[in-house]
């Protein structure tokens, strides 16, 4: 029988937000088989050949993913043979942004966001937004709100994340925001925070 692949080499490249879940489901895989950099291990050689056998079998979208995007949540050896499988398969190392312009399905399928959305947020996550009693955090804006319509391409709409108190006391950022639909649990939504300007261009820009 051969050996599980590395990452999510049967997720589906449909481009929907719903794949999202399925890129962080394959890192959760991935973490689960050692490969993550949390376990900073030297490798032993029957787990170089596991993880070898395992990149072999990996297809091309999923080796693409786990090296260009992901790379950062395995561990360099793992990384280091994808990188060597794909020129193996005489695949280039694309930069982020030739990625996004011949495979923005792929690219879709493992950020959640178009490349245009990732290149303006952060990292930054929008972390729980629920209230209790009236006090917690709530989403406001959104097409109505800020005005802002749908990216065309991964179709998230820029929020503001508020603490409340009854009312909006605190802004807590601006983020761009997907609703991911959920059959048992309603709507999931993800975010990347917005960047935010320097204090010296706000301050110019506010005088």
């Amino acid at each position: 029988m051969n050996p599980p692949p590395l990452a999510a080499a049967d997720a589906s490249c449909s481009g929907s937000p719903r794949s999202y879940r399925n890129a962080r489901s394959a890192r959760v895989i991935g973490k689960s088989l050692g490969i993550s950099r949390q376990k900073e291990l030297v490798m032993t050689p029957e787990e170089h050949l596991g993880f070898e056998q395992r990149t072999r079998t990996s297809d091309d979208a999923a080796l693409r993913r786990l090296v260009i995007l992901e790379a950062s949540q395995y561990r360099p050896e793992v990384v280091d043979m994808a990188r060597d499988e794909l020129r193996r398969r005489g695949l280039r190392v694309l930069s982020p942004e030739d990625f996004w312009m011949q495979f923005p399905a792929e690219w879709i399928d493992a950020m959640g966001f178009c490349y245009r959305c990732c290149v303006e947020t952060t990292d930054d996550s929008l972390g729980l937004i629920m209230t209790y009693k009236g006090i917690g955090t709530r989403l406001r804006g959104g097409i109505g709100g800020l005005g802002d319509k749908p990216c065309m391409e991964c179709g998230s709409i820029i929020q503001e994340k508020w603490f409340y108190v009854i009312v909006p006391v605190v802004p807590l950022g601006k983020y761009r925001v997907i609703g991911i639909a959920r059959k048992s649990m309603g709507a999931e939504l993800i975010g990347r925070k917005l960047e935010e300007p320097p204090d010296n261009v706000r301050s110019s820009t506010n005088a």
